[in-house]
């Protein structure tokens, strides 16, 4: 081992020159291979290897199941409200803490024809969020076209469909909207009981049945909802009452107050 390297060092000392000639040349060499593999694998890399993709499958990005997540929150957000699922989150305008969404809610427009009442293929749309916040898209008159509204659920102290019905010697707003061909708003205010002095015009009545993606209590899959649609004279402010009768609902109905929602403004951010 020990004469293997004195014959190495005499031939290096006897080449020198022509050895580090030779030396660079294969220095040279050996970086242009190295320069032409690199150019390889990056050809192999863009290209792919015998027509398959470079990227293991698991990367290969995947189709979005959420429609949500396809469309752009910033310009299409009332057709987001639409599909938006239960569990993801909104934060509303003014606000800091973004809002669950506990429940998602299809209202189908029913008819009444001959005595009896029969689901349309015309929906609205409910949204329960956390914080007893509600937004619901509804006609905004008999007829008329929809409106967004944003809303809370309040604590009603008594049923309010006797007295928006009335009866035919003293028929209440509901009553008096029927009469009158569901054409001319009707002017009323809420019982005292109520405790809200606000001047009222109602402009809509009819049926909703529910079709709900959740376990809230307010509504529920299958319940049929008398409804009453009124609004303040500025059109600004909105009330909705969902009449709950136990052969027709499970779900507790309500009263909701609040005002005019327009998601392209009013939703800050959707998740």
């Amino acid at each position: 081992m020990v004469t293997g390297v004195v014959d190495i060092r005499r031939l290096m000392a006897v080449t020198g020159n022509e050895t580090t000639k030779k030396g660079g040349d294969i220095v040279s060499l050996v970086s242009a291979g190295l320069i032409l593999a690199g150019l390889g694998l990056g050809a192999v890399a863009l290209f792919g290897g015998r027509g398959k993709s470079s990227l293991p499958s698991e990367a290969t990005p995947k189709a979005s199941s959420r429609l949500t997540d396809r469309l752009d929150p910033h310009v299409e957000r009332k057709k987001a409200l639409d599909v938006v699922d239960r569990s993801q989150t909104l934060r509303l305008l003014g606000e800091a803490d973004e809002r669950e969404v506990r429940s998602t809610i299809t209202l189908a427009a029913m008819t009444q024809t001959n005595g009896s009442w029969e689901e349309t293929d015309v929906n609205y749309r409910a949204l329960e969020l956390s914080g007893n916040v509600w937004i619901f898209r509804i006609p905004r008159r008999e007829g008329g076209d929809d409106v967004w509204i944003k809303a809370v659920r309040l604590d009603s102290v008594i049923p309010l469909m006797e007295f928006f019905k009335g009866d035919e010697a003293k028929p209440g707003p509901a009553r008096q909207f029927k009469n009158n061909g569901q054409t001319t708003p009707v002017p009323f205010q809420l019982p005292p009981v109520c405790k809200d002095k606000t001047d009222y015009e109602l402009t809509d009545i009819g049926r909703f049945k529910a079709t709900v993606d959740g376990d809230g209590k307010q509504l529920q899959t299958g319940d049929q909802y008398p409804f009453v649609t009124a609004f303040t004279a500025d059109r600004t402010g909105v009330l909705l009452y969902l009449d709950s009768r136990k052969d027709m609902a499970r779900g507790t109905g309500g009263l909701f107050r609040g005002e005019v929602f327009e998601p392209e403004v009013d939703i800050a951010s959707l998740l």
